[in-house]
């Protein structure tokens, strides 16, 4: 979108308003703000409520290739997944729209209720979501259940191509007796806990009544568990952590953590930056058995010197017990550190010190043992966990644990399982038990039998076609449901650009096109289908009124947000009567290239708005936009923020628009 040239006069526009990029920002300021004008057909209106008015998707086509095309994409799930495959469709199809679905009012999925509470630079990645949520050409829709406000089939014969995207959901289980007892949490409800994610804010984990807590599993989600626990409370208190959790953690006795492994140190799923925090934890001791340690590495250095990375991850580590010993010296830390400059893993194991445990907090990495059975006291609380002692066998890339016939009990208030997740079933969706994610080649959702496919992936129910209208549209798969609940936001960058390439692939190839005959209703009022079925959708812009309340919060209790963890919550600040201001920080030339027909129209909006006859929430009312002097020569373009409260701010006030400013 380019505002026409007839709108500013040339001659008046300041210098510092040349450059293209001061161009692009108005136009991206504008397309979010203003109702379409002839001379601006293509305009994505957003009224305070957050309905968003999309233009037409009839594009000619005539003079364009298959890439030219006026797709619809249907997204289900807006985390890191559902975001980086909508960036990625975006960027290939330029008159391409987006439809994101989510189950919560809220976005971002893993990003903001998986990843650790003291990882900010991890949570960076929203920023970037929100610039694509923020496109005219994506809408989000939150708050919406499948099947119940809409189902597969009905999202295939309206969309040209979907994607499934929500990630997983459900926990593994260990399958052993009493693994139901009252103490026994998984990894995945202890985090949603501390995260806020909505509908676990009653976990209520015991951490006053015990001082030592078990962990099953060596993963990163692991680790973080344990830090949470150990580490010191002030730290959390400036996170995002929720503040329930945060004072739970003040009153936690917890002293020792003790990590279950059922492999060995050269097999552990962590990585090298979560072990590192670990270490660093202040009057926290490192123990582990170093007789086993020495020699898992000493049988596994061909594997180390094969394996840089799980070479540098035992480097850590045997640094790290080395710097926790009492009897530790300059001269093996540096014998130890040669030893891994010169690739000789095998000099890693005789530098190995004997742990002192006389520190206040502990930290225990155990391997070699599998989970037999939950043990409890009289009243069903989990009282500790017996062991069974396994041996590797085979080679250190892939070795299985065989019974030695011994056991190992550790006592402990708490059990906390950390051995993985799966994806939940959709009806119509095929499905793989094993791996607790659905079938597919490159993100392509397997429909029919494939001789390349392993035979689990074969056994699932093929979706059924509608009982009238036009046939489904190809199906796609991206992140954890298409791989499996394995490696970072990172690694579900690549994952969703390998998803969109193949949809890229399948439109050059024509088995994905843009549909003549769509289902019951279009897509462009899908958001009358949901409404039509209960939901009440959130909209994007509605968010991030949201978001401001949690900051305001957090920022009252020195933190970056507090986040809302009742769903009824996020209704407070979007209730009907509140008045809206959206404030945006424009130059005081503003006039040169607006329209003076649209400064007027938003003037008239916000008087109304103030005199009560006109709902800023109500689908047909739209929010106030004030146009803010900007100090200075500071022509910066851009959204400030979204208020929602009593009033305006104090500093903007009705003389501004009176005196026509």
């Amino acid at each position: 979108m380019r505002i026409p040239r007839n709108v500013y006069r040339a001659p008046l526009l300041p210098s510092a308003l040349s450059s293209p990029s001061h161009f692009n920002a108005v136009n991206r300021t504008a397309a979010r703000f203003f109702e379409p004008r002839p001379v601006w057909p293509r305009i994505a209106c957003e009224t305070a409520r957050g309905v968003v008015r999309p233009f037409s998707s009839t594009v000619d086509q005539s003079s364009g290739g298959p890439k030219d095309q006026a797709l619809w994409f249907a997204i289900v799930g807006s985390g890191p997944a559902g975001f980086y495959t909508a960036d990625k469709l975006l960027s290939n199809f330029p008159n391409a729209r987006v439809d994101i679905f989510e189950k919560l009012p809220f976005p971002y999925g893993l990003a903001r209720y998986g990843v650790a509470p003291d990882h900010p630079e991890v949570k960076n990645v929203v920023n970037k979501f929100d610039s694509i949520a923020s496109s005219p050409r994506v809408r989000f829709f939150g708050s919406v259940t499948f099947p119940t406000h809409i189902d597969l089939p009905t999202l295939r014969s309206l969309y040209d191509a979907t994607v499934l995207s929500y990630g997983a959901s459900l926990d593994r289980r260990l399958g052993i007796p009493g693994e139901d007892a009252r103490g026994v949490l998984s990894a995945r409800d202890f985090v949603a806990w501390y995260n806020g994610l909505p509908g676990f804010q009653n976990l209520n984990p015991r951490l006053e009544d015990t001082d030592h807590v078990a962990i099953v599993g060596h993963g990163n989600v692991a680790l973080d568990v344990a830090r949470m626990l150990l580490a010191p409370v002030e730290w959390l208190a400036k996170t995002d952590m929720t503040q329930y959790a945060i004072e739970t953690f003040a009153r936690s006795r917890v002293r020792r953590v003790t990590l279950i492994g059922r492999r060995g140190p050269l097999q552990v799923s962590f990585t090298a930056k979560e072990l590192r925090e670990m270490l660093t934890l202040p009057s926290a001791q490192f123990l582990v058995d170093v007789p086993l340690l020495r020699r898992e590495i000493e049988q596994g250095s061909e594997l180390l010197d094969r394996d840089r990375a799980r070479k540098r991850l035992l480097s850590i580590l045997t640094r790290g017990l080395e710097d926790a010993s009492s009897v530790s010296t300059k001269r093996t830390r540096a014998r130890a550190g040669a030893a891994v400059a010169d690739g000789s893993a095998a000099e890693l194991a005789p530098n190995l010190p004997t742990p002192n445990t006389a520190a206040a907090r502990s930290w225990e990495l155990k391997f070699w043992r599998t989970p037999k059975a939950v043990l409890t006291s009289a009243d069903g609380a989990v009282v500790g966990l017996e062991l069974q002692v396994t041996r590797p066998d085979g080679p250190p890339e892939r070795p299985r644990a065989l019974p030695t016939g011994e056991t190992d009990v550790v006592e402990c208030g708490m059990l906390v399982k950390s051995v993985g997740y799966r994806s939940e079933k959709l009806p119509g969706v095929p499905y793989d038990e094993e791996r607790g994610c659905v079938p597919n080649v490159k993100g392509r959702v397997i429909q029919g039998a494939d001789p390349t496919i392993p035979t689990p992936f074969l056994e699932y129910l093929p979706a059924p076609a509608p009982p009238s209208g036009p046939p489904p549209t190809p199906l796609y798969v991206s992140g954890w449901l298409k791989r499996g609940p394995t490696g970072v936001i990172a690694s579900t960058l690549a994952d969703a650009h390998e998803t969109a390439q193949s949809v890229v692939e399948d439109v050059i190839a024509g088995t994905v096109r843009a549909r003549t005959e769509r289902g019951a209703g279009t897509v462009e009022s899908v958001g009358d289908l949901l409404r039509a079925k209960g939901a009440r959708p959130v909209s994007f812009s509605e968010w991030k009124v949201v978001e401001r309340e949690e900051e305001r919060k957090g920022a009252e209790r020195g933190k970056v947000r507090e986040k809302l963890t009742d769903v009824g919550e996020v209704w407070k600040p979007l209730a009907p009567g509140r008045k809206a201001c959206v404030a945006m920080t424009l130059p005081h030339e503003v006039d040169h290239f607006l329209p003076r027909q649209a400064v007027k129209g938003l003037r008239t909006t916000f008087k109304e708005i103030e005199a009560g006859t006109r709902s800023p929430t109500g689908e047909s009312g739209a929010a106030s936009v004030i146009l803010k002097r900007s100090k200075g020569r500071n022509l910066t373009v851009a959204p400030v923020c979204v208020m929602w409260g009593g009033g305006r701010d104090g500093k903007m006030n009705n003389s501004f628009w009176d005196s026509g400013k």
